[in-house]
């Protein structure tokens, strides 16, 4: 797995570093940094054109091969209590 790391203006206005790379599917990822859930705030852009999301609240979202998941914070078994 590669990565690298940057720092980045945040939507909110704040600003903070983030890091990307390839795994070793050749999936595309972005970590930008802490969550409420368990492995932080990332996102995945796979080989397949599906996308996988894990925010800074704890929602995650999965769109692809013809289906679009939202699972909102409380419902996130990685999300800390």
């Amino acid at each position: 797995m590669s990565s690298q790391g940057y720092n980045n203006n945040l939507s909110n206005g704040t600003s903070g570093s983030y890091y990307t790379g390839t795994n070793s599917q050749g999936n595309r990822w972005v970590h930008h940094g802490p969550s409420v859930a368990d492995g932080g705030s990332y996102r995945y852009a796979n080989k397949d054109s599906s996308y996988y999301f894990q925010n800074f609240n704890g929602s995650t979202y999965f769109n692809g091969r013809g289906i679009a998941v939202y699972t909102p914070p409380p419902a996130n078994p990685r999300t800390f209590n």
